[in-house]
């Protein structure tokens, strides 16, 4: 038996997505990735992790916020799927931290609800390897 604390998410226009709030009550759309839009998301984040090395950051703080910035540049969208952000400077200079931090969590929150196999207890998954 799954979870009934598992929050709602829609299928619209065949994504998968969550509507979440961030600072000012902004209402936006978190839209679980597909496997090549992580891949492009990945690059991303490398590339931007390389740059802010270069800028000066240290690689411990440059490699989770490139990859928290990339994430969200390419997961949220409005309500028709347009993206928020054109880039991952934008990005970093209109969200807060915390913006992020909850962008990233509620992706982790969708992903682990849509997918479901992370709350299956080892009785669950028995019963499903039997039918």
């Amino acid at each position: 038996m799954l979870d009934k604390a598992v929050k709602e998410f829609e299928v619209y226009k065949g994504k998968i997505r969550r509507q979440v709030s961030l600072r000012k009550n902004k209402r936006v759309y978190i839209n679980l990735l597909s496997v090549y839009d992580m891949l492009v998301c990945e690059k991303m984040a490398q590339t931007l992790t390389l740059k802010l090395i270069n800028d000066g950051f240290e690689r411990e703080k440059a490699a989770p916020v490139a990859e928290n910035a990339c994430l969200c540049v390419m997961s949220l969208t409005d309500y028709s799927f347009n993206p928020i952000f054109r880039n991952t400077k934008e990005l970093m200079t209109t969200l807060t931290p915390e913006d992020m931090i909850t962008v990233a969590r509620e992706y982790s929150a969708l992903r682990r609800d849509y997918v479901g196999f992370d709350v299956l207890g080892s009785f669950e998954i028995e019963q499903l390897k039997k039918n």
